[in-house]
């Protein structure tokens, strides 16, 4: 069974490395860890530690807001191998570290020097975890403000989620065309669709379609295929993560060529010893049964002249016969009676 854990409230206050090793200790038998977050951040020692905790516990991690997520509840949330995020629930919000301190100018100095590494090390986990570029990164956390639903899945830091079905607008059907309503209709029904097939995924209930090679390494269709018989040129897959690239041997010896994340060409199985060899002697008898007509051809070629022959030489033969008896007529004497 899957484990869960809420970190809620202020890191190093409400949530803090205490409670982080209780809840790794409840949950030390489960392989996937479901954490839900509702915080507005925290200490940045605190928080670091708790996701150096996590992270490395080796467990699988999937991340959702429960409510907000800022600051530094934006580590813990990026812990997800997936995350999803409820905008509704709450605001997202990155923003550079800050501090409140007292001291001459010799700490405040040094104070600095420390703001300026853990802005730094936020700016490059978030560069890693979503992908995004730094001076976007950079540049939003500067802002200070929560980030649109938008942003959030543009910049990659989690796919967006809504339980909630909410009727924007009325279809007045006096007005409308049947061509109208039906398009409505269709686009409504595309939406709820898709909603449906987003809750399955998520729930496990539809998986991703995962092929094997022969030398291990996993081929992510995602959901869009459901049976290795889908897999066409055209199709996109991942290999461990990025988007698969070359050649890959399947089990049953077709080869799957990608170029991009793209299949480019499916190449079929290879003959192997056993069928070579037993094309080679099928080949051999068909060049047997070759020569065997040829030889058959120049015989009834030969047949056929010798036929020829024979008839040419009957019509002469009958020719001959034919002048000697009009030879033998003209030659008996005409009798007058």
């Amino acid at each position: 069974m899957d484990g869960v854990i809420f970190i809620k409230g202020e890191i190093g206050v409400d949530y803090t490395l205490s409670n982080a090793l209780v809840d790794l200790e409840k949950n030390k038998t489960s392989a996937v860890l479901k954490i839900y977050i509702d915080s507005p951040g925290g200490d940045y020692n605190e928080g670091k530690k708790i996701y150096e905790l996590f992270r490395d516990s080796g467990k699988i991690i999937i991340t959702e807001n429960s409510g907000m997520v800022a600051s530094m509840a934006v580590n813990l949330f990026l812990l997800g191998s997936q995350r999803f995020y409820d905008a509704s629930k709450g605001q997202f919000l990155i923003h550079n570290p800050w501090g409140e301190v007292q001291g001459d100018a010799d700490f405040m100095s040094e104070y600095s020097k420390e703001l300026k590494k853990a802005e730094k090390d936020l700016i490059n986990l978030y560069v890693q975890r979503t992908g995004s570029l730094p001076e976007v990164i950079t540049g939003l956390m500067q802002i200070d403000q929560p980030l649109t639903s938008e942003q959030v899945e543009t910049l990659g830091f989690a796919k967006l989620i809504n339980n909630e079905f909410k009727a924007v607008a009325k279809l007045n059907l006096e007005q409308m065309t049947e061509k109208e309503v039906n398009d409505k209709i269709n686009a409504t029904s595309e939406g709820i669709f898709a909603k449906i097939k987003a809750f399955l995924k998520k729930s496990g209930i539809v998986k991703a379609l995962v092929l094997t090679t022969a030398d291990g390494v996993n081929l992510d269709f995602g959901d869009a295929l459901n049976d290795p018989s889908e897999v066409i040129v055209g199709s996109q897959a991942t290999a461990d993560g990025a988007p698969a690239e070359g050649d890959y041997l399947m089990p049953d010896g077709v080869t799957l060529v990608f170029v991009a994340g793209a299949v480019t060409e499916i190449r079929p199985k290879e003959a192997g010893n056993e069928e070579l060899e037993a094309l080679k002697a099928e080949n051999a008898s068909l060049k047997e049964q070759l020569t065997e007509a040829k030889a058959l051809v120049v015989d009834v070629k030969n047949d056929l002249v010798s036929f020829k022959a024979q008839i040419t030489s009957d019509i002469k033969g009958l020719k001959n016969e034919s002048i000697h008896e009009e030879n033998d007529i003209v030659r008996k004497p005409f009798k007058n009676k």
